[in-house]
């Protein structure tokens, strides 16, 4: 009977011959071979002892920022072709982040509302261009027709371009729609009819957990015009201001110079003060920058406002109809029997 261990040694002989080219040893093979082997047992059990480290959701966020900034560095046929809207799902689940909230941030993505980059000085005097949005329950189309029922019924705006997904409004124009702004100026509501250009943005969000549609919708307010006429009022205002404090201020030394000791130190007194009126210029500039960045935060509202009444469904009423319901209720506030005093 032929010997198992002879033929599986002169098999391993022919293979290694047919494999290696003439003049590379047995010995060199099997070098190699031993080689290949601990660099395989290396690399199986390197990862493994890389991955078993486990980040918090800080630590996470800290590494994911700073891979970001490494494959920005990297060249574009070296980057990867994308990453599918369900990785990244799945890597915000990893971190602990809603995944709703991932979905919302990836419709938003791809109308393009997170590219908007801040200039300098929105954290002073507020951005140029303020967005919000949400996911109320609809299909796009329908609920671009509820938000341009209420931007035209009860924001004073006028649309003037629409497509499928999308619109543009502005202020509306004329006698009736002064009338309409200062009838909701008494009320305390016209806040939207000031704005000198509005853009609505729809589209198809993640269906419901019954399979109902929704729909994401963006309201941009641009303020670019409004942000420059701060900004220019601001620099006026301190830079006017310290021009006539300096006028003041030399006034004050040239009517003092040459006289007696007493005018002298009245007119470095009046020199002295006309300086506070620099750095009160500076504050006033401060203060319109101030202001207008507080009425960002009312602009907000007020679109957040509009969000609110399309997701509940509500209709919207005219200016007039509004002004009734609230003289309604307070006539039925005061026909209404008030309590008694105790017995």
């Amino acid at each position: 009977m032929p010997d198992v261990s002879s033929q599986l040694r002169n098999c391993c002989v022919r293979r290694s011959q047919a494999f290696y080219p003439e003049g590379v040893s047995r010995q060199s093979a099997h070098q190699q071979s031993a080689d290949q082997q601990s660099a395989d047992q290396e690399s199986a059990v390197q990862p493994s002892a890389v991955t078993s480290h486990v980040f918090d959701r800080t630590a996470a966020e800290r590494v994911m920022h700073r891979a970001v900034h490494l494959a920005a560095d990297q060249e574009l046929e070296e980057s990867v072709d994308g990453i599918s809207e369900q990785a990244l799902i799945e890597a915000a689940a990893e971190l602990g982040v809603d995944i709703s909230v991932v979905q919302q941030a990836a419709v938003e993505e791809r109308l393009g509302l997170l590219v908007q980059k801040p200039q300098r000085g929105d954290s002073l005097v507020g951005p140029a261009v303020v967005t919000v949005s949400r996911i109320v329950p609809g299909r796009p189309e329908d609920v671009l027709e509820s938000v341009d029922s209420w931007l035209r019924k009860a924001g004073s705006l006028q649309r003037q371009r629409s497509g499928s997904l999308s619109a543009k409004y502005s202020q509306r124009t004329g006698f009736a729609a002064s009338v309409d702004r200062s009838a909701r100026s008494v009320m305390g509501t016209e806040e939207l009819g000031l704005l000198p250009s509005l853009s609505v943005s729809t589209a198809a969000a993640q269906s419901g957990p019954a399979g109902e549609p929704s729909a994401l919708v963006a309201l941009s307010a641009d303020l670019h015009a409004e942000r420059s006429a701060a900004v220019v009022g601001a620099a006026g205002t301190a830079i006017l201001g310290s021009a006539f404090a300096m006028c003041g201020v030399v006034a004050a030394v040239a009517s003092a110079s040459g006289g007696t000791a007493l005018e002298m130190a009245a007119g470095i007194g009046l020199a002295m003060l006309a300086l506070l009126g620099i750095p009160i210029s500076c504050a006033l500039g401060y203060g319109v920058l101030v202001l207008r960045a507080r009425r960002i935060s009312t602009t907000e509202d007020s679109l957040n406002g509009i969000l609110d009444q399309v997701a509940t469904g509500t209709l919207p009423s005219s200016t007039f109809g509004h002004m009734a319901d609230r003289l309604l209720r307070s006539l039925r506030s005061l026909r209404s029997p008030r309590p008694g005093p105790p017995v």
